[in-house]
């Protein structure tokens, strides 16, 4: 039900939304919407056990079915945008046999299923701007696709038992372990759990029930909600809750469409609440507890201007709130004014003594080093003392973002930055780029050099592991982000994203020539037998003879200005 009613609130919100029936065992999705869809011509129609057969090796005699032959689209007028169904398969006698008879171990390591779950994401994802999969929760192989490899945000229902906290507990670190194993481009699985069938009426119970729900998973909030926010986790808890209406519990109604979206008890207003987080990626979540209505505009407002409007003033009540709770009472006393003035001459004196040192260190660096660099040579390395002296000159001297980060990674070259093993991804260079991202060593590190470069003295946008999400996130955010065919020239310090083995690479241009249409640019993680940081050397052509193929794009990152400088609120917690 959850799913079925936040796909509907997302779609009323503007975006494109793709549902698909992953609970092989007791399928029946499709019900939720029996007032806008035919059912028994609904179950004629080809699935997700169907197409899962067909992409199989071992059906060789079996017609190939594509994933948009297998989508049903749900017709609801009051919605802005599509929702799409992929359901369980076609329901006849043969059903049960056929979901049996599949092996999805065999499917794995027999019919390169991995590979052909994430072509089927990467195809989804260009074509919805959200893909929700219901699941049954478990380890079983099929739970475990939808754990693992496919979400990058993990949703837990579970009810007020310990049989099933434990095991949405259990379920959600294992997901979080095992897909930092996998060889695809992630970022770090982000867990939402949410409680649900709970009786308002019950006051004492449900209270003590949140109360221990609020121990059991801080471990899983802790890892993406910052510590230092102090987020009363059993009122995030209570804010996110699903209650349980008996008018709702018969049949397969919809909320959402029947009932009030505006009245706190019932179950609408919890799905429009969860609805809101995820249309956020979760950036936010604490707003649920102080702006609910500030959160859920942000969800659906497509302005740019609107939104950079509403997340400065949320930065500037996060300042306010911090002072008013935290800073301001220690301040009262006349002993703790004293510490204050003592802790500040302190710490100007040690500021001045590290800035002195890093100076000379950054600077006989980069003498060392200038002549083997010759584009460095226009910038003002001298710069890189202190994240605050970067940000000043960038607004003072008109630097470009871009070409502090060229010089960072033309260093970085200098000094031989590498893999120690071929193929493992170790060693102290790889580290210091994953941890900057908040990854660990053995993690593919092409994302994070090029976030280390940019971000490692000063944010300018959000580190990330993930290639496909710094693509996404200039896309959708960036004003200077090109593709292939729309007359982009590169300039130093750009970042570039190309088509590389069945995924996307990145690097930073260090120079084009577009009277040869050759361009150069520096890659973490490079393919070459050293497995380093070396030089990338790629043909660019306007017409599209070579460079069409690569799917090309370059995104510019912008001037740091006050009004866009991306606040610590919005880098991931070390």
């Amino acid at each position: 039900m959850a799913l079925a009613n936040i796909s509907i609130v997302l779609a009323q919100w503007g975006y494109k939304v793709l549902i698909i029936d992953w609970d092989l065992e007791a399928p029946g999705l499709e019900n939720f919407f029996k007032d806008h869809l035919s059912i028994p011509k609904t179950n004629e129609k080809a699935g997700l056990i169907d197409l899962l057969i067909s992409e199989s090796k071992s059906s060789d005699t079996t017609e190939r079915i594509h994933w948009k032959d297998c989508v049903i689209p749900v017709h609801i007028n009051t919605l802005q945008a599509k929702v799409d169904l992929i359901t369980a398969g076609v329901i006849d006698d043969k059903y049960y046999e056929k979901v049996r008879s599949f092996d999805f171990s065999k499917f794995y390591s027999e019919n390169e299923g991995s590979k052909i779950i994430e072509t089927l994401r990467y195809e989804w994802a260009l074509d919805y701007d959200f893909i929700l999969i219901d699941s049954r929760t478990g380890v079983t192989d099929i739970g475990g696709v939808c754990t693992v490899q496919l979400p990058d945000i993990l949703v837990i229902l579970f009810t007020p038992t310990d049989q099933s906290l434990q095991g949405v507990k259990r379920v959600a670190l294992k997901a979080m372990a095992a897909q930092r194993k996998l060889p695809y481009d992630r970022i770090n699985l982000l867990t939402l759990p949410v409680a649900t069938r709970i009786d308002n009426t019950e006051f004492e119970l449900t209270k003590e029930w949140f109360k221990k729900f609020e121990v059991e998973l801080k471990e899983i909030y802790l890892k993406w909600i910052p510590e230092n926010y102090s987020i009363d986790l059993k009122e995030f808890l209570l804010n996110s809750k699903v209650p349980y209406i008996s008018y709702f519990s018969f049949g397969e109604a919809l909320p959402v469409v029947k009932a009030s979206l505006t009245d706190p008890t019932g179950m609408s207003y919890a799905y429009v609440s969860i609805a809101a987080l995820l249309a956020n990626k979760l950036d936010f979540a604490y707003l649920l507890l102080t702006d609910r209505s500030g959160l859920i505009k942000n969800a659906f407002t497509t302005d740019k201007e609107v939104n950079a409007t509403w997340r400065k003033e949320i930065r500037k009540n996060v300042v306010k709130t911090v002072f008013t709770k935290q800073i301001r009472p220690f301040l009262t006393s006349k002993i703790s004014l004293i510490v204050v003035l003592i802790i500040l001459i302190g710490s100007f004196l040690l500021f001045n003594f590290i800035s002195r040192q890093k100076f000379e260190k950054y600077k006989v660096e980069f003498l060392e080093t200038r002549d083997s660099i010759t584009a460095a040579n226009n910038y003002r390395v001298d710069s890189l003392l202190r994240s605050d002296s970067i940000k000043n000159s960038i607004i003072n001297n008109n630097l470009d973002p871009g070409k502090i980060a060229l010089t960072n990674a033309q260093l970085e070259l200098s000094k031989g930055a590498r893999s120690e093993n071929i193929g493992k991804n170790d060693g102290v260079f790889v580290t210091k780029y994953n941890e900057f991202s908040g990854l660990t060593e053995g993690y593919p590190w092409a994302a994070t050099f090029v976030s280390w470069c940019f971000n490692h003295e000063v944010r300018f946008f959000r580190p990330s592991g993930s290639v496909t999400e710094l693509e996404s996130y200039f896309a959708s955010n960036a004003s200077n982000y090109f593709k292939y065919g729309e007359n982009f020239f590169p300039q130093p310090g750009d970042i570039y994203f190309y088509d590389w083995k069945e995924s996307r690479a990145i690097g930073i241009v260090e120079s084009y020539s577009p009277n040869g249409n050759i361009l150069i640019g520096i890659e973490g993680n490079s393919n070459n037998e050293e497995n380093g940081v070396n030089y990338k050397v790629a043909k660019v052509s306007f017409n599209g003879k070579e460079l069409s193929a690569y799917n090309f794009t370059v995104a510019r990152v912008k001037r740091l200005i006050s009004e866009t400088y991306i606040e610590p609120i919005d880098v991931p917690a070390k």
